[in-house]
């Protein structure tokens, strides 16, 4: 059906568009999606950052040692030189006082008397909110003989093990620093905690005769 210009039920074009274009919702000019992500990706860092100011690191005790957990020998000597290892566990207690539970990235360990010899690491240590979890932690000493400059460290082993005579058994004591590492969104927090422990010497009479008897 054709209407001429002068029929009043004819409406132009252009008229037409802008009778109907009030129906369909412009797109958003590209300024303001801009402006929007900015906006969010502000708040987000803002929301992040508070939680981080927020963040009460969590309390790191001891509660004395224990078997190595994934059962290793608590003395491991090679029959050819003087190196050994000492393994055995720490029974560690986290207390967290923060709302939400908190998952350490990892917890590691550098046993440091004078230079390091040994520590130990896990990962994904999950720790529920406003309490208390206990779990052992790995920990191993390595004895390398070419580090121990005038063997002085194994001196002082056999001393406390009662190995050169003389002397009775004693506990062995270990400095070490104790670094949980928690992630919250970019922001990594990770505490150095110095610790101290005592544990009763795993080396019996005959296991370092060889090696000390020069000394």
């Amino acid at each position: 059906m054709n209407y001429q210009e002068n029929d009043s039920r004819f409406v132009p074009e252009q008229q037409y568009y802008q009778q109907h274009a009030a129906y369909a919702a412009p797109p958003p000019p590209p300024v303001a999606v801009e402006k929007y992500e900015q906006e969010l990706i502000t708040e987000v860092l803002i929301i992040v950052g508070v939680m981080a100011a927020l963040f009460k690191i969590p309390t790191v005790e001891f509660n004395g040692p224990a078997k190595h957990p994934d059962g290793l020998a608590a003395f491991d000597k090679s029959n050819d030189t003087l190196a050994f290892n000492v393994n055995f566990g720490l029974k560690i207690g986290v207390v967290n006082y923060n709302l939400e539970s908190v998952t350490f990235e990892s917890i590691r360990t550098i046993a440091t008397p004078n230079v390091p010899v040994g520590g130990g690491i896990i990962h994904n240590v999950n720790i529920k909110s406003y309490g208390t979890s206990n779990f052992t932690f790995p920990f191993s000493i390595q004895y390398n003989p070419s580090k121990d400059e005038g063997y002085r460290m194994l001196t002082d082993i056999a001393t406390k093990c009662g190995l050169l005579g003389g002397t009775s058994k004693e506990d062995l004591v270990i400095d070490y620093d104790l670094i949980p590492t928690v992630r919250i969104a970019s922001f990594v927090i990770a505490p150095i905690i110095r610790q101290s422990s005592r544990f009763p010497c795993p080396v019996s009479a005959g296991q370092l005769t060889s090696g000390i008897q020069n000394l």
